[in-house]
């Protein structure tokens, strides 16, 4: 029986291991849409970014400059991204994966996101120190602080989710064995 439950909980972490592999092979476009640079994501530095602080056209033009100037890092780093992701997918859904091969796919990713996130934050600190006005990085506090308030509510559903999924899992265990009592 402890084997049985073995192998159903082994079965239960590969499928959700399949299933991030495969959403993060997606290129980042996650709930939220594209997560690059001009995207609905995590990029920052885009329309909506442009739009909710009310840049004069001085400051556009001095944002498309910034952009401008390292478009051709930004594109490299971003297909870094995407092509570990790639990789990392290929890996987890090989013929015969083993964990040293996930953990060096894995590293790759961490490492080429690495890049871009010190990319973005490269040139958001160049934006907020030579273009904002003190008043809108105020209001791109306040934005940051509202974005904070959703992952904590997204974190409550996590937590949600977490507990349906143990619940899942014990269900598959009989409840004849005694074994479904899982600690958390």
């Amino acid at each position: 029986m402890k084997q049985n439950r073995a192998l159903t909980i082994l079965m239960a972490l590969a499928m959700i291991l399949a299933g991030t592999a495969t959403a993060m092979a997606g290129h980042g476009r996650g709930h939220r849409g594209d997560m690059g640079f001009g995207g609905h994501g995590h990029g920052f530095i885009g329309k909506n970014f442009v739009r909710a602080l009310d840049l004069s056209d001085e400051q556009k033009a001095a944002v498309g400059t910034i952009l401008k100037a390292n478009l051709d890092t930004i594109k490299t780093r971003m297909d870094a991204v995407m092509a570990a992701r790639e990789n990392m997918a290929g890996v987890i859904h090989g013929d015969s994966p083993t964990e040293e091969a996930v953990r060096a796919a894995f590293s790759q990713v961490a490492s080429a996101r690495e890049e871009l996130v010190v990319l973005r934050f490269t040139m958001m600190n160049q934006i907020r120190t030579d273009v904002l006005t003190p008043e809108q990085i105020e209001k791109m506090a306040a934005r940051q602080a509202r974005r904070a308030e959703r992952t904590g509510k997204m974190k409550e559903r996590h937590a949600e989710k977490w507990a349906e999924f143990v619940e899942w899992v014990d269900s598959l265990i009989p409840s004849d064995t005694g074994e479904s009592d899982t600690s958390e």
